[in-house]
């Protein structure tokens, strides 16, 4: 049987306009659901605190669409990036953002406790089926400084996760400090922390033991007291100390 050519061309033309219109409305079906079903806490927020306060703070959940009933999605808090001690917060189980609303709003209480130069509480959405969920919310929890603050600077060489330090008062009680590997893939960073008046010994170490120095990169630590007036260095260092230099020091 011979094909007309022309009848051809047009049920060729035709599959494949069909199969376009359908690429295209599950392309656009697809993209209306995920426009209609993303949910997301807010990023970041940093909350101060006095010592041994309790306080609770106010965040947020956001959808990018309001929906005629209310939506309640379960709190998690991501203990492998959460070093705050549970003892010192509360979470509740879940936020429910209300009908006809974009916005939810949760309360979560927080004790200024134990926070050596600051902790961080890391919370996120539980997966829902149908539901693209958006960023973890990272609450960065600080003292509030109503006596010394003290900021340390560090310049690292090419092995950060070497470096790490500690602080203890005049009694040899631990009062702030890092750990091998807390500053693994950083080239600079900047702490802030709270010291009464007296005397204190800083120590700063390095696990391999040749100070902040990889052979051809050197590396310092300045601790500084920030007064009002200006900035007093407390206790500085660099290059190769070895595995630790301990410096004494005092705020009056």
């Amino acid at each position: 049987m011979k094909i007309n050519k022309n009848f051809f061309i047009y049920i060729v033309s035709f599959v494949l306009g069909a199969l376009t219109l359908v690429s295209c409305s599950e392309q656009d079906t697809t993209s209306a659901s995920i426009e209609d079903n993303f949910v997301s806490l807010e990023a970041l927020k940093r909350v101060v605190l006095p010592v041994d306060e309790t306080q609770t703070f106010d965040f947020n959940v956001y959808a990018s669409a309001a929906h005629s009933t209310d939506r309640t999605y379960n709190l998690v808090v991501d203990t492998d990036n959460t070093d705050l001690n549970s003892l010192y917060y509360s979470v509740p189980v879940s936020v429910t953002i209300p009908a006809n609303s974009k916005t939810g709003t949760f309360q979560v209480s927080i004790t200024g406790t134990d926070l050596g130069t600051g902790k961080d509480l890391v919370l996120s959405l539980e997966p829902v089926a149908g539901t693209d969920i958006g960023k973890t919310l990272t609450i960065k929890v600080k003292e509030l400084c109503e006596e010394n603050l003290v900021a340390l600077d560090l310049v690292f060489d090419n092995y950060p996760e070497e470096s790490y330090w500690e602080i203890y008062d005049s009694a040899f009680n631990l009062i702030a400090y890092t750990e091998a590997g807390d500053y693994a893939g950083l080239e600079q960073t900047s702490e802030e922390f709270c010291l009464s008046s007296g005397d204190y010994y800083f120590v700063m170490y390095d696990y391999y033991g040749d100070g902040m120095y990889d052979g051809s990169n050197t590396g310092t630590y300045n601790l500084i007291f920030l007064s009002p007036i200006s900035s007093i260095p407390l206790a500085s260092g660099e290059g190769n100390f070895g595995s630790y230099e301990v410096t004494p020091f005092t705020i009056d």
